[in-house]
């Protein structure tokens, strides 16, 4: 028997329970480039080099390979206690980056536990959709939860700078944990009962076998990855303007929080076309595009907010259309072994794509931006070519206006 699992159940508290991974995955995204916008305030601070600090944004790629299929075993049993562990480890590492005070080594344990958790939170979205929320909710609460990681990025980028303090900015993150820990053992509660897909070795294989589910993998994680090194290194990027830090940290800013109106407008377009197909290819071949116009006008602070405003609307918007599109494609599969492989790719790909866009515009003297576009044609291109979804599944998977979804079984 093959169980299908759609969403088993409705809860009252679905909203509440988005709210609480939406701040595990900010913090986790605010941890991840804490120090991008201070790394010279951090060198100073810890007393290393700049190859030292950058080993903090790293331990999250480092622990997020090894640990992603631990993870997507833990969120297949239980998505309220696995998340109940994720806030307690971060908890504890936010505490010990911040007590480290300037013992460099001390704060890198406490940045590789709240790392340690990354392969669980990323790949949460998709388990806390199916299982808590309606069908026709189950984009909207998708992309809520998957670009809430971007999120946090943002308001590292313009919280830090101000802060200019790496005691204030470690307190702040070791608050926030303490905080949202609380609530969580207020207010989450046990996974409403659900019908079990296959397990993680059987789905793993049947997603390794499934052509279309790892062009979406390949493809969308790449374009994961390109992003997630622009907001990495858009000082780089952008040294063709001399901005200033704080210009800098405006642009990622609004590039990230534009990313959540693009999950918006991804999740109205899926309902008006009742398909996850014609909106995945306009936001692929959009994201193309905006990167190309931002190119070109790239010449000063406003010029660069608005192309960085356009790029994260669709760039950033794509992805909960791509991890809704991968997860539909077999239902058999448990939908976190889908999404933490599109992540655990892009984490692969983000340490090739880094480099290669650091030194182009010193090798070639065009902007950074050129890479990015050259990059992003190679991700998305493809997939936008011949993305189909499965006959009969969109209609179903987006459109469903009836009360609590129901178990199919087949035979």
């Amino acid at each position: 028997m093959i169980l299908h699992y759609y969403n088993m159940a409705l809860t009252e508290r679905r909203w509440v329970m988005l709210m609480l991974y939406f701040a595990i995955n900010l913090i986790n995204g605010a941890t991840y480039c804490a120090l991008d916008p201070v790394d010279k305030l951090a060198e100073n601070y810890y007393g290393v080099n700049t190859d030292l600090i950058s080993l903090f944004a790293l331990s999250f790629s480092i622990m997020y390979i090894p640990l992603a299929p631990a993870a997507s075993w833990s969120l297949g049993i239980s998505y309220h206690w696995s998340m109940i562990f994720a806030w307690v480890i971060t908890f504890l590492g936010c505490w010990i980056k911040y007590l480290a005070f300037e013992n460099y080594t001390l704060a890198l344990i406490g940045i590789f536990l709240v790392a340690s958790m990354n392969s669980v939170v990323m790949a949460g979205c998709t388990p806390l959709a199916i299982r808590y929320f309606h069908e026709e909710e189950l984009v909207l609460a998708t992309s809520i939860g998957s670009i809430s990681n971007f999120i946090g990025m943002g308001i590292s980028f313009v919280l830090d700078p101000y802060l200019d303090d790496i005691d204030a900015i470690n307190l702040f993150h070791a608050i926030f944990s303490t905080v949202f820990l609380a609530i969580n053992f207020i207010f989450s509660h046990e996974d409403p009962a659900f019908a079990k897909a296959g397990g993680f070795k059987e789905g793993f294989i049947k997603a390794l076998k499934n052509k279309m589910i790892m062009m979406i993998v390949f493809c969308s994680s790449s374009g994961l990855a390109v992003i997630s090194t622009v907001i990495a290194i858009l000082a780089v990027i952008l040294e063709p303007d001399h901005v200033s830090e704080m210009e800098v940290g405006w642009i990622g800013f609004v590039m990230v929080m534009m990313g959540m109106v693009g999950g918006f407008i991804a999740t109205y377009l899926s309902h008006k076309f009742n398909s996850l197909e014609k909106p995945l290819k306009i936001f692929l071949y959009g994201s193309i595009l905006s990167v190309i116009l931002w190119a070109l006008i790239q010449e000063n602070f406003p010029n660069s907010m608005i192309g960085s405003a356009i790029h994260g609307t669709l760039v950033i918007g794509h992805v909960p259309l791509a991890i809704s599109g991968a997860v539909i494609q077999d239902k058999t599969i448990e939908e976190s072994i889908t999404t933490n492989m599109i992540y655990f790719m892009a984490n692969l790909l983000e340490a090739f794509y880094i480099y290669p866009i650091q030194y182009f515009y010193k090798e070639t003297n065009a902007p950074g931006l050129w890479a990015i576009t050259i990059l992003m044609a190679i991700s998305f291109i493809p997939l936008a070519i011949v993305y189909k979804s499965p006959i009969g599944v969109d209609k179903q998977q987006i459109n469903t206006q009836d009360a609590p979804s129901k178990v199919l079984l087949e035979k």
